[in-house]
């Protein structure tokens, strides 16, 4: 099932707005400012829950299939309009298969991202060949509430490793996909974490530049990236599990097809989780969002250097949410342009969602 709550409706309150059972996705807007949380249940093992917005009116989802044996991506696109805009099987005109068989049940192995002019791309590990990196890119079209056209260019490989979790953004502008990721590239760089620029055409074929490997030997575990176009720079933000699960940031740019990154920061210094970013554009600043062991959210800001991969983080941090004895999890965050204010989303006790703007 698929729910979606406009942002409209939520950014007014300053108290969470209670959603269904399940578990938060990303968090999204249309053209016109307007927000919508994209939440899914019951999608079969592992769901994936990640969405996009086209900036065109229309939002995406890539999650497993309900049917099968549930390793089959789906991206699902569509207009939604108002509160609690249910998508079920009737909508199975929105629903575009991304291949014949993908991924590794691990669902941070897939990223979905919008590359301008109604594309957008997947990227996963394919388990039908040696769990090897993919990328397909399609495009949106006659998109409306119950139906939608994509029409997808051919898969391609982009590394002959196995591609474990990994974050992607893009550069729009220039349809260029940033990938920071462990594993990936070539056979025997599993254990490290490496970055590779892919260039996307307008018909859908892509052309992959070469990785750059060894960037970090720590894990790198829930990734989240985005790009800030005020200093055409990529943040990304991972905990590592070499010192207590400590919460990492590391910026990027593209040198024609080469990816480059600066040093780690540390925006945590104890256990985190499920993090996720924004850029607030009145203030210039990155926020950074994450779970603290289980009962905290809280949101830092970070001020990227526009000459180089660097990033300044501050001190003080916001506590969104406490809930003693209730885990909270899936944290996303967005700016709402509209009513001018970030707008989160998180999960609690497992089965609960909430919105919050603050």
């Amino acid at each position: 099932y698929m729910n979606v709550f406009r942002g409209k409706n939520i950014a007014k309150n300053t108290s969470p707005s209670n959603g269904v059972g399940g578990t938060w996705s990303e968090v999204a807007f249309t053209g016109t400012g307007t927000g919508y949380i994209g939440a899914t249940s019951d999608m079969g093992p592992d769901p994936a829950n990640i969405v996009i917005t086209s900036n065109n009116g229309w939002i995406a989802w890539l999650v497993k299939d309900q049917d099968g044996d549930g390793k089959t991506w789906i991206v699902i696109a569509k207009t939604t309009s108002g509160n609690d805009d249910s998508l079920e099987g009737a909508h199975a005109n929105c629903c575009h298969q991304v291949g014949t068989v993908a991924d590794t049940r691990n669902t941070a192995s897939a990223s979905l991202v919008y590359c301008g002019d109604n594309q957008l791309a997947v990227i996963y590990a394919d388990d039908s060949d040696g769990n090897k990196g993919y990328i397909r890119v399609g495009t949106v079209s006659d998109v409306q509430s119950s139906s939608s056209t994509l029409t997808w260019g051919t898969a391609t490989a982009i590394s002959t490793g196995y591609l474990h979790p990994n974050a992607v953004a893009c550069d729009t502008a220039n349809k260029k996909i940033m990938l920071l990721g462990r594993g990936g590239a070539a056979s025997g760089n599993d254990t490290v974490v490496n970055s590779v620029v892919i260039t996307v055409d307008t018909d859908n074929s892509v052309s992959v530049g070469t990785w750059v490997t060894g960037i970090q030997t720590a894990n790198f575990n829930h990734p989240s990236m985005i790009f800030d176009t005020n200093t055409n720079r990529f943040v990304c933000a991972y905990w590592t599990d070499d010192d207590d699960y400590d919460g990492q940031l590391r910026v990027g740019s593209i040198s024609g097809t080469t990816p480059s990154w600066g040093s780690e920061v540390e925006f945590h210094d104890d256990k985190v989780r499920h993090i996720a970013l924004c850029y607030h554009p009145d203030i210039k600043k990155v926020m950074v969002a994450w779970s603290a062991d289980t009962k905290r959210i809280r949101v830092k800001l970070a001020t990227i250097s526009d000459v180089s991969n660097t990033i300044t983080v501050s001190a003080n941090y916001k506590e969104i949410k406490y809930a003693d004895g209730s885990p909270l999890s899936d944290t996303n965050l967005v700016y709402d342009t509209e009513f001018n204010t970030p707008v989160i989303g998180y999960t609690l006790s497992n089965t609960s969602m909430y919105v919050q703007a603050f």
